[in-house]
């Protein structure tokens, strides 16, 4: 997982929103989305490129669906992209450089290496300016909160 800081602003955002109007919830939730979607287009991207084309595998990991996570409150607050287990079953060991699969014709699976980090190089790459984007989308929510 990539940790950014920005977290602690998160929770104190999600305090005040509270009681301000709901379409500044909704904003806020638009401006995670919105700055999420290229983070979520290079992992797909980079499961092409760094996967083996022989097979399928670079393309059935592109078809994962990756999920964001908003966590408001308390440790551990902050926004998480995951990787679902509905195109292949395990994104996380993949990720890792390691591959369980059955040998072509034959029953029994075997353990293959591939390349590391196709999920989490592009989201250590973009999660500067990922988190800038939010951080600023929460200071442009915040000011509108203290003008209502």
């Amino acid at each position: 997982m990539i940790e950014a800081e920005g977290g602690e602003k998160l929770v104190a955002l999600a305090k005040r929103l509270k009681g301000a109007p709901k379409e500044l919830r909704g904003e806020l939730t638009k401006a995670i989305t919105q700055a999420l979607r290229p983070l979520k287009a290079a992992a797909k991207k980079s499961a092409i490129e760094k996967l083996p084309r022989s097979g399928g595998l670079g393309k059935r990991v592109a078809k994962t669906t990756l999920r964001h996570k908003r966590k408001m409150s308390g440790r551990g607050a902050g926004i998480r992209i995951e990787a679902q287990t509905n195109a292949v079953k395990d994104p996380l060991r993949i990720d890792r450089g390691r591959v369980r699969h059955p040998t072509f014709g034959h029953r029994p699976w075997v353990l293959q290496d591939v390349r590391k980090g196709w999920f989490t190089e592009p989201m250590r790459e973009g999660a500067p300016a990922v988190q800038q984007e939010l951080i600023q989308a929460m200071d442009r929510i915040a000011r509108k909160i203290e003008e209502n």
